[in-house]
């Protein structure tokens, strides 16, 4: 439900469920983003293979991760 004010939109009632499954939505976008941004850095070579990032990071810490 709208309601307005002198005739412009002001305020949006809805059910929980309804704004529960915008907020799921919202996320989900939001999620969807973020994968397409780490595909562009990684094509356009700004990546790095997760195996060599926990090796790195493994080193760095004097984790022994070869067992």
């Amino acid at each position: 439900m709208f309601v307005t004010e002198k005739g412009e939109p002001d305020v949006v009632v809805m059910s929980a469920k309804a704004y529960d499954d915008l907020a799921d939505l919202a996320d989900l976008r939001g999620i969807l983003a973020d994968i397409q941004r780490s595909e562009a850095a990684y094509a356009a070579g700004e990546g790095m293979d997760a195996l060599e990032a926990i090796r790195g990071i493994a080193e760095k810490y004097g984790l022994d991760i070869d067992r």
